[in-house]
């Protein structure tokens, strides 16, 4: 196994004394740098099933490109359209199965390749006796296949294995290709023209080279079709210092100076125009014959008609020069839905205008649209990928060969191979994605319940009269009109499709005739019209008018698919009734009050009794019109909220019910005796079982037996499953235990959401996706080897910095808060790492003490903006009190920062003493107790020795494994100044029995955290109590009873 990395860049400036080889491999500064990894594994390295699967072909070519807009530099410019492209060649006829290979490309996403008739036959040189088929698919990104492949190749306890993997996230393009003739098999990834750093790994298992070049096309006796690197090469682990490298080579991928964009003409209909323009119409090289080309990827939604395209006067007029090779078979006449190929490929040669002044100018391209399946609207939104248009030019006699060329991309197999392609790059119409949209029309579903019906009518009615005009329905029905036979077969002017939508129209209108205006009753909607968030005005205080999360501008009202899964619809038929809560009623009015931004209160009480609970439950935390209520409702809750588990299936509604109350759990709980890791384990279980998972409500493989009537739709199950999993990783992070498994893929639940959920929430879904993966591989390595070294958390937190452009869809504070959240899990290892393999412990130590302070201010400045705090969810308040508890350990250690002064550290402290209290709903709920906990220690901290570490850590608390050991060390710290002679003096008043400790000054804004009251007046010593079971300490510290 070899591996061959490179970079590109135009910094000529770079000294090679920059670049520093170690042991562990090659660190170099941060540059504007195109790179590419090469790997090529001998068969034999290969997993056994990989292998079995190989022997029967003679190649296999897989090649995915990113949907997104990139730069790049040469060498590295060959164009693909975006998505996933499969080239295959079997080695006979008879040996392949082409369900395996199906099978094994399952890991890029669901793709539909299950059949031999969904591959094309393309074009094969004459070298290969066996025809060569092709499939492609979009596939939007490569997290699929990350997450599949790291479970498969990388341990648990090897993170550069992962952390390499990872990296594909921000990859332009992917390539995997086997050749029988050379018996290995080469991954190549590349990553597009930005800032990165350089560096490379070493590896003891295989051979790593690393050149880093500047193009320079200035060396002498260059070739126009040359190109020509300057740079550096080492090997590592062989050489010390890297060795100058200068050479010229043969490309058969180059590219041009210009640029195209790609769009459909207006109005679009079922047979819009491709229009691609050109920056330029002059050939880019000067020896030899060039002509542009466009090599289209159409999917099965679209295609280009073979016979259309054989008019040369039609394409003359479309600046066309001729169609040059299409897939076969296209079948012109079927849906989509009955289309089994994946969809066809084409090579058009352009026709530019005279060469002699240089101009922009446009090419189109007529193409034509299946029929697809019906919709709600009536409209299908699709996307085409941008074609690789470039020139070819012929070059002379001798082929082109080098190491870096990318090969087998489809249309390179349709030249001599003397021909240098040089590519025009794509700009994206708007945005920033390769694609060009195109809205379909369809049949709403409305109708599809009296198409079959009355096309059987029309054609019986049409068999029966013969030819002349055949009348669907009696003459009083208004604006039925007649449908005539025979001049539909005898009128070849008249457009097929015009006449069949207004048979259809006929026949709905028959069939299903309009009311004449007669108008029906509807429900009020001022239960929220939005699924998630509501935008209407509240009737209560000012102060809950701000939802937690901003609602996007653009964000659409849910689709619901599969109308077979849509919930019968529920009608208001009077006021809200009034309900029973022990020995308390309840009017209608009150519900409706706490239930104004919610969905209809009777409704919601029928579906689930516990969830109507716990949605007054929530809101009576801040709002409660009596208090009484409160209190019911929590004994209630209490109960019920244990039922759920208890029941053999749970619906949606139950499991709704349990993601409220662990996103607010009760004020009653304590770190160590909290429910929500029990509960939210059900809540999964639950989702899974009925394959919300899938992003499908009403899935058949998961909704049987007992579960049959447990169905929903797309939406409903999509928004579920994200929040279950958001809820999930949080719960299990502040509790300290190993995470659930949450990397399933969930492409399809994001698509379902992603124009009505708010951006911010599907920021958050990405994050715990990301920190489910960061905290599974520490437990590992916490497992194996009672600690995480300080390289392995630097990995992590190098990713993390890769990923954060790509999960933030727009920059708003709750997005930098839950960024900094992240951000802090992640640097929170760094105190895991055993005292040997940390010799970066202070400056890591000063970086999380930043983002502590940096999420502190975020929040605060949230609270006074939005009651980010007052409103907030449990893991919220964890967040705030994992970065008190790493600043104020830190303010009173010898590594505390040395700028911070005295008055700045009081601040700070009261910061976050504010911020942790902000969370409190109740008297001695859990934030009400800790901010005490973190008040108490501070105040007193001038007789506590400082810590000689800034902050320790309980490993194998793994998440919370900061916060517990901080927790723990401020009560041992305590018992220490209690046991100290000068602290027993000067608090000896508040260790007698008689004295009350509970703190009932609700007027705390304006306390000074460093005045002369009673050191440890205030706490509540039962919280150390209940939580960690600290009760072996005497009387003294335990308070009254």
């Amino acid at each position: 196994m070899r591996e061959r990395v490179t970079f590109v860049h135009k910094d000529y400036s770079l000294d090679p004394e920059a670049l520093d080889i170690q042991q562990a491999g090659l660190l170099g500064p941060q540059i504007e740098t195109v790179r590419q990894d090469k790997l090529t594994i001998p068969l034999d390295e290969l997993p056994a099933e990989l292998i079995d699967l190989l022997n029967d072909y003679e190649a296999v070519h897989i090649r995915w490109a990113s949907p997104l807009q990139f730069e790049t530099l040469d060498p590295f410019t060959s164009r693909i359209s975006p998505g996933l492209h499969v080239y295959y060649t079997p080695a006979s006829s008879s040996s392949h199965d082409s369900s395996k290979l199906c099978t094994w490309l399952q890991r890029f996403g669901p793709l539909d390749c299950s059949t031999t008739e969904t591959f094309t036959e393309f074009k094969q040189d004459s070298s290969s006796a066996s025809p060569g088929f092709s499939f492609y698919q979009a596939v939007e990104d490569l997290h699929s296949f990350i997450a599949t492949t790291s479970l498969e190749f990388c341990s648990e306890t090897d993170p550069v294995c992962g952390a390499r993997l990872r990296s594909l996230y921000t990859a332009s393009g992917l390539d995997l290709s086997y050749d029988a003739t050379a018996n290995a098999l080469v991954v190549s990834a590349s990553w597009p023209l930005r800032a990165q750093k350089v560096t490379v790994p070493a590896s003891t298992e295989r051979r790593v080279e690393v050149g880093i070049f500047v193009n320079d096309n200035s060396q002498p006796n260059m070739k126009e079709h040359e190109l020509g690197v300057a740079g550096v090469l080492s090997v590592l682990g062989e050489q010390k210092k890297p060795s100058p490298a200068m050479f010229t080579f043969p490309s058969r991928h180059r590219q041009s100076a210009s640029i195209f964009t790609s769009k459909f003409l207006s109005p679009t209909g079922l047979h819009p125009t491709l229009q691609l323009s050109l920056s330029s119409n002059q050939q880019p090289a000067s020896e030899g014959q060039c002509a542009p080309y466009a090599f289209l990827t159409l999917p099965k939604t679209i295609f280009a008609d073979r016979y259309q395209l054989g008019d040369e006067l039609f394409l003359a007029s479309k600046n066309l020069a001729a169609s040059r090779y299409t897939t076969l078979p296209v079948d012109l006449e079927a849906p989509a839905y009955t289309t089994e190929t994946w969809g066809s490929s084409v090579l058009l040669e352009l026709a530019p205008p005279d060469p002699s002044q240089d101009q922009p100018w446009n090419a189109e391209v007529p193409l034509h649209l299946r029929y697809l399946k019906p919709s709600k609207s009536g409209e299908v939104d699709i996307e085409i990928p941008y074609p690789a248009v470039f020139w070819a030019c012929s070059s002379g006699g001798e082929p082109l060969e080098n190491p870096f060329d990318r090969l087998h991309v489809g249309y390179d197999k349709l030249f001599a191979q003397n021909t240098v392609f040089w590519h025009v790059a794509p700009q994206p119409e708007g945005g920033s994605r390769l694609m060009s949209p195109v809205t379909v029309p369809v049949l709403k579903e409305e109708g599809a319940q009296w198409i079959g019906s009355g096309t059987t009518a029309a054609v019986a009615l049409g068999f029966a009269c013969g030819v002349g005009p055949v009348p669907l329905l009696d003459s009083h029905v208004n604006d039925v009109q007649s449908w005539d036979f025979r001049a539909s077969m005898t009128d070849p002017t008249r457009d097929k499709l015009e006449l069949l939508e207004q048979e259809l129209k006929s026949i709905k209108e028959a069939v299903h005739p309009r009311n004449n205006g007669e108008s029906s009753w509807s429900p009020s909607t001022s239960h929220g019209s939005n699924a998630i968030f509501s935008d209407q005005h509240s009737r209560l205080p000012s102060a809950t008018n701000t939802t937690l999360l901003p609602l996007s501008t653009n964000l659409q009202e849910p689709k619901l698919a599969d109308p077979q899964a849509a919930a019968p619809v529920y009608e208001k038929t009077g006021p809200t009734k009034a309900r029973v809560l022990g020995d308390r009623l309840i009017s209608g009015e009150d519900i409706d009050w706490y239930f104004e931004k919610k969905k209809d209160p009777d409704q919601c009480y029928e579906a689930c009794p516990t969830l109507f609970w716990a949605v007054i439950f929530v809101a009576s935390r801040r709002y409660a019109r009596d208090e009484q209520i409160f209190a019911a409702l929590l004994a209630l809750l209490s109960r019920d909220i244990w039922t759920l588990p208890a029941a053999v299936a749970l619906d949606l509604e139950p499991i709704h019910a349990v993601l409220v109350i662990c996103a607010w759990p009760f004020p009653t709980i304590r770190f160590v005796t909290d429910p929500s890791p029990t509960l939210i384990n059900t809540a999964l279980s639950s989702c899974m079982l009925l394959g919300l998972h899938t992003g499908r409500g009403s899935h058949p493989s998961f909704l049987m037996g007992g579960r049959q009537h447990m169905t929903s739709t797309n939406y409903e199950a999509s928004v579920t499953w994200i929040f279950c999993c958001i809820l999930a990783q949080r719960i299990s992070t502040g509790a300290g235990i190993p995470p659930p498994f949450l990397q399933h893929n969930d492409s399809q639940c994001k698509d379902i959401v992603k124009d009505t959920l708010a951006p911010e929430l599907l920021t958050m879904f990405e994050l715990q996706k990301f920190t489910n993966r960061l905290h599974t591989a520490m437990a590992a390595q916490i497992s194996a080897h009672k600690g995480v070294p300080e390289t392995v958390v630097k990995h992590w937190e190098d990713e993390f910095e890769l990923l954060k452009p790509l999960v933030t869809r727009v920059e708003t504070d709750c997005s930098r808060f839950m960024l900094l959240s992240a951000q802090l899990e992640i640097q929170c290892y760094y105190f895991v790492s055993p005292p040997n393999l940390r010799p970066n412990l202070s400056l890591n130590a000063l970086r999380a003490y930043n983002t502590s302070n940096d999420l502190i201010n975020i929040a605060l400045a949230l609270e006074s903006t939005s009651q980010f705090l007052t409103h907030g969810t449990h893991w919220i308040y964890r967040a705030t009190v994992d970065a008190g508890c790493i600043l104020l350990s830190m303010l009173h250690s010898t590594a505390a920062p040395p700028h911070v002064s005295l008055a700045e550290a009081d601040a700070l402290a009261l910061r976050v003493r504010t911020v942790v209290q902000s969370c409190s709903v109740r008297d001695c709920d859990l934030p009400a107790r800790g901010s005490v906990i973190l008040e108490t220690f501070w105040s007193v901290r001038n007789l506590l020795p400082k810590l000689e570490e800034p902050v320790g850590a309980w490993p194998e608390r793994i998440g919370a494994a900061t916060t517990y050991w901080c927790l723990n060390h401020f009560k041992d710290a305590l018992q220490e100044a209690k046991k100290s002679t000068e602290g027993v003096n000067r608090g000896l008043e508040a260790f007698q029995p008689h004295q009350a400790v509970t703190n009932t000054n609700t007027d705390t804004d304006n306390q000074d955290l460093n005045g002369s009251l009673d050191p440890f007046q205030g706490i509540d010593w039962s919280m150390v109590i209940d939580d960690f079971g600290w009760a072996g300490d005497g009387p003294v510290f335990l308070g009254p009873p």
